[in-house]
């Protein structure tokens, strides 16, 4: 496989490296034979800046991404000229570098060839250069889609209608652009519209990129849908939205006050905290810093804030804002004493540190791009107070879009060229309380934009777009080396998981067939066409559902099906999308295997046999029984406490790799357990911790007697063992378990079924509460502990309390009762469907047949 290599060339202010430096990791990652060489460009001024590009080898643990410093440029450029004089100072350093990227290529065997240049939005101009080595060029905008369309807006209004924006200054005049949902007034756009220079430059920016191959934005398509579809009207280049790109590993290593900050976010209460800082450029005059200060005060909401000194003009240069040496000096009179229990004051910020915080609960902020991703990931609400550049347009995305900030002050800004307005501290204390509401919708929404671009669905979604292309070039090998090698098999098809069904676009490129292999029931399955049915026919929207009893008649299931054991997904709009385009993709299927057998789901293959859909192949129980011997650390010790204990006189209790409880509710099943008498091995895992803004898995307790009831362990230690990680399998398997209290997930049910070992049914998230249904109410093999319990809803989980618990394990103990006969039965039903003209036996061979018929 031919080696390629990209060229960035980011634009040198931080926002920009970091997120064009982190895109890189990305796409080296995504594939093996891709190499990245960044080009950094030296700006004039900004220590920081200049700290953070030298630090970018050393924190780059790839060999395939390599950063090449070009020499600091004529010093008598200030920052206000730096970008429309960048390519014509850098050309030529830039050419020789490229030059040199070309000629090691040319003569050393085996390395990249260059593929093409990825260039920053102000750094579009290199584009020529790019043509004249022959290659492509591609954007990487580090700004969002909506700006990104208003340059195009203001491009094609002035070439088309030789509109003049300059005359347009102190307008309020109001414009339909594309990119926004909502009119936009003039007094929002950029300041640099309104000026000859910077105007030439937006028209630069657009018309080069309109020119390239492809257009990368640090945004994603839940954010920012309207806008991206604005681009995607088959007139610019191919738009991918591949955000957010964001560095959150905190700040640790370059901030000198990190521990003394965190620390003192350590000791305030959970989102307590309203945080204000307006980034690299972001300062104000004296009086408004008084005018900030008196609203914080009145407010009376604890504070941490970003305060640094207005930039000064040094040999005619202006410079970068700097911290304070004695930041009292500028401050009311008092006012340090006045809130020393309530406030910290800093200088620069580790911004994403502190966004990650649990303590932190608002953050007003100029609206940067990269400060709104990051404020985003966190799920922290925004207060806007733009200053510069495209912030006023982002900050009316925020609040009029996406109502995920409130406002401050929209309109405010320090670029204009005139006096710099004064906001008053009633308008920043208003601001600021409505900023810290705990209940408000603002910040109801922002937990539910942050869940969509961290959540397993937007995951799930991700796979397609990020391993399309390596899927492909693995198929292309297979049938590569088919047609070369005499004898070789064919390829026949694709089998998907269930989450992987939209690379059945990728099989139809290959002209072959896609059949589905389901890891979940057959009822699970009936139940996504359904909805996906009612949906298309009937415009049946789930989304209005949520906290819902409804009960609807699914055909694959005897009964009806209330709404609250609906997996949490059909109710949020990126759930019941990945659902939707589940079902659609395995109707156009050519056949389903499902990992069942026809004695336990009878009807739900029935309802699916029904000449509507593929067919139907129930081909289960499929499983690994081999337990975990070779791989688990405790295995010996746990087989040796079973093979002391009586015949199926254990309850097991275990919930799988996401399964964990709260401390409260720890406690109530501890109760439960000694209450019942029942000798018990229980799998008991500590709840995930959220590690920068995303949600881990459960880990094993170090002590796991911190969580117990006092003395719990001693009063159990003859009939109880607690454990982590579970071999799960070869538990089930032992003939001293006689009950398993489990979260339905269908493996574990389906390892159940085989042992023979009768259910206490405690669903957690997914399908499972269906699962739940099919097992007490269907097909009697299980005991209810709480059917509709749920812990991915989003609200406040409930406590079962020790009785409900204790009541479930007595019933699933007993040794004579009706579930565990017909759990019995069903084991030995399960074992005959695998063997030599068993139900699952002859469905498998009837699907290798039809697999070998349907060869093109």
């Amino acid at each position: 496989m031919k080696k390629a290599e990209l060229v960035f060339i980011p634009f040198p202010a931080k926002g920009h490296l970091v997120s064009a430096v982190e895109v890189a990791k990305i796409l080296v990652d995504l594939n093996s034979n891709l190499y990245i060489s960044f080009l950094i460009i030296k700006q004039p001024v900004g220590a920081e800046r200049t700290a953070y590009a030298d630090s970018l080898t050393a924190a780059t643990t790839t060999t395939r991404i390599k950063f090449i410093h070009l020499p600091q440029p004529d010093s008598d450029i200030d920052a206000a000229n730096f970008i429309r004089s960048v390519v014509q100072t850098q050309e030529p350093l830039v050419r020789e570098a490229v030059t040199k990227i070309v000629e090691h290529s040319n003569s050393v065997p085996g390395s990249p060839r260059l593929a093409g240049f990825v260039l920053d939005l102000f750094c579009t101009s290199f584009r020529d250069l790019a043509n004249d080595f022959g290659v492509p060029s591609y954007l990487f905008c580090t700004s969002g889609a909506g700006f990104l369309g208003f340059l195009f807006f203001i491009q094609a209004l002035h070439d088309e209608q030789n509109f003049e924006f300059v005359e347009l200054t102190d307008s309020e005049t109001e414009f339909t652009i594309p990119s926004y949902v909502n009119p936009v007034s003039a007094k929002l756009f950029p300041s640099g519209t309104f000026k000859p220079e910077g105007f030439g430059l937006f028209l630069s920016m657009a018309k080069q990129v309109r020119e390239m191959k492809g257009i990368m934005v640090n945004t994603f398509l839940e954010l920012e849908s309207h806008a991206v579809d604005s681009l995607s009207n088959g007139k610019l280049p191919p738009v991918y939205p591949v955000g957010p790109i964001l560095n959150t590993e905190g700040s640790s290593g370059v901030h000198q006050n990190y521990d003394s900050i965190m620390q003192w976010l350590d000791q305030q209460p959970r989102s307590s905290v309203v945080f204000l800082c307006f980034g690299s450029m972001g300062s104000f005059s004296a009086n408004q810093v008084k005018e900030i200060a008196c609203a914080l005060e009145q407010s009376g909401h604890r504070f941490l804030w970003s305060l640094r000194r207005a930039p000064e003009q040094v040999n005619g240069k202006m410079g970068h804002p700097t911290d304070y040496e004695n930041v009292a000096e500028v401050l009311p009179e008092g006012f340090l004493d006045r809130t020393a229990e309530i406030g910290k004051i800093i200088g620069w910020a580790p911004q994403s540190a502190i966004l990650g915080h649990p303590a932190t609960g608002g953050f007003v902020s100029h609206c940067g791009w990269n400060s709104t991703l990051e404020s985003i990931w966190f799920g922290v609400p925004m207060a806007t107070w733009p200053l510069y550049a495209e912030q006023q347009l982002n900050a009316l995305q925020l609040v009029k879009e996406l109502g995920l900030a409130v406002e401050i002050k929209m309109d405010y800004r320090i670029d204009g060229g005139g006096e710099v307005e004064l906001v008053k501290a009633e308008t920043i204390e208003r601001g600021i309380r409505r900023l810290m509401e705990h209940d408000s919708d603002v910040r109801k929404r922002m937990k539910e934009m942050s869940d969509r671009n961290t959540d397993a669905a937007n995951f799930i979604r991700s796979v397609v777009q990020t391993q399309e292309p390596l899927v492909r070039e693995a198929v292309t090998k297979i049938v590569e080396h088919s047609n070369s090698v005499p004898g070789s098999p064919r390829l026949a098809g694709f089998v998907l998981d269930l989450f992987c069904t939209s690379f059945r676009d990728l099989a139809n490129d290959f002209g072959v067939p896609s059949y589905l292999f389901c890891t979940s029931g057959a009822g699970f399955l009936g139940f996504l066409f359904f909805i996906q049915a009612l949906h298309d026919e009937q415009n049946f929207e789930f989304v209005e559902l949520t906290d819902s009893e409804t009960e609807f008649t699914i055909p694959s299931y005897v009964n009806p099906v209330s709404a609250k054991l609906f997996p949490s997904g059909t109710f949020k709009p990126e759930g019941f999308g990945l659902f939707l385009s589940m079902a659609k993709q395995v109707r156009e299927m050519k056949g389903i295997m499902v990992n069942t057998f026809l004695e336990l789901e009878s009807h739900a293959v029935d309802s699916l046999s029904n000449g509507k859909l593929p067919p139907v192949y129930p081909v289960g129980p499929i499983l690994n029984t081999e337990g975990s011997s070779g791989v688990h650390q405790n295995y010996d010790s746990i087989m040796q406490w079973l093979d002391q204990q009586p015949r199926s006189s254990v309850v097991f209790l275990c919930f799988g790799s996401m399964g964990s409880f709260s401390a409260n509710q720890v406690k109530e099943i501890a109760c439960a357990l000694e209450q019942s008498g029942h000798r018990f091995l229980w799998s008991l895992r500590r709840a995930p911790e959220q590690v920068n803004g995303k949600m881990g898995h459960p880990t094993d307790y170090e002590n796991v007697a911190e969580v117990l009831p006092e003395g719990f362990l001693d009063r159990t230690a003859e009939i109880g063992k607690i454990i982590g990680w579970a071999p799960q399998s070869a538990i089930l398997g032992h003939p001293a378990t006689g009950g398993f209290v489990s979260h339905c997930g269908w493996n574990s049910t389906l390892e159940s079924i085989w042992f023979g070992v009768p259910m206490a049914t405690w669903p957690l998230y997914a399908e499972q509460q269906l699962n739940a249904l099919q097992l007490v109410k269907e097909l009697g093999l299980a005991v209810e502990i709480k059917m509709d319990y749920r812990i991915d809803g989003g609200g406040e989980v409930e406590l079962v309390k020790a009785e409900t618990i204790e009541r479930g394990i007595r019933r699933l103990m007993e040794h004579d009762s009706d579930v565990r006969k017909r759990m019995k039965e069903m084991s030995d039903r399960s074992r005959k469907a695998l063997k030599d003209g068993g139900s699952s036996h002859s469905t498998l061979c009837r699907f290798i047949d039809d697999v070998m018929d349907n060869m093109p």
